[in-house]
């Protein structure tokens, strides 16, 4: 009595390898562990210059890759990633320190609030200015921020070691903070 059953059950093994053999020939089908999107889907390309070049100046490589776009699946860009002209990743690096908690929106709210509160003191000082000095004025607080941080540098390192630029001077493990 057991020898019939255990035929069947060889019979159901043998069916589980045919299908198994004939799903792994299908090109469609493609297991990626841990995977969000399928291989057919491509990068996002956020350079928003790569879009605003005149289609009569692109070469048959570049147009034959904008058509093939339109056609195929694009995956989703990141959230850290943008077009942006106000991206700066600086600033992002800065927004990541100060964040407290994971608390990125109100880290972000902070240093948005910073800049354009540097930027209205900046054109206060404009307004109040002559023409002749109007022209010394830096209204841009992206750039002050940038020049800030590099005042802030003594030598080779300093404030902007915090940033990834360099480092504090060490003695013995010993770190010592320069006036």
């Amino acid at each position: 009595m057991a020898a019939p059953v255990m035929k069947t059950v060889r019979g159901w093994s043998d069916l589980a390898l045919g299908v198994r053999s004939a799903v792994l020939r299908l090109p469609g089908l493609s297991q990626v562990r841990w995977s969000r999107y399928s291989p057919e889907y491509r990068d996002p390309q956020i350079d928003k210059e790569y879009y605003r070049k005149p289609l009569a100046e692109q070469t048959e490589e570049q147009k034959f890759e904008l058509e093939l776009r339109k056609t195929q699946l694009i995956k989703a860009a990141p959230a850290t990633k943008t077009g942006s002209v106000f991206e700066d990743p600086l600033i992002s690096k800065f927004t990541n320190m100060m964040m407290k908690g994971g608390n990125k929106v109100l880290a972000r709210s902070l240093m948005t609030k910073t800049l354009e509160a540097v930027k209205r003191k900046q054109f206060e000082k404009y307004h109040a200015a002559s023409p002749e000095e109007r022209a010394a004025i830096e209204r841009n607080p992206y750039t002050i921020f940038h020049q800030a941080l590099k005042n802030c540098e003594p030598g080779g390192g300093g404030c902007s070691s915090i940033l990834g630029a360099g480092g504090p001077p060490r003695k013995e493990g010993a770190v010592y903070a320069l006036p």
